[in-house]
């Protein structure tokens, strides 16, 4: 989790902009990013038939459209 937020913070860190951020503000930053009114999630699964058939099933996760919210 603690990677996942650092990942964050460098994504939407504005680049070769001096970080002006307190600890505060990047714990809020964080929080706001990673809160369950922005969650998404999707996972694929591709299943191959002993003929080679193949299916690929979707699932989709999430609060960023009413119909998927939690």
């Amino acid at each position: 989790m603690i990677v996942s937020a650092a990942f964050l913070l460098v994504l939407y860190a504005p680049a070769g902009a001096p970080s002006e951020l307190t600890g505060e503000e990047i714990v809020k930053r964080v929080n706001e990013l990673m809160s369950r009114e922005s969650v998404r999630a999707e996972a694929r699964m591709t299943v191959i038939s002993g003929s080679g058939g193949k299916r690929t099933f979707v699932y989709e996760l999430g609060s960023i459209r009413k119909a998927l919210s939690l």
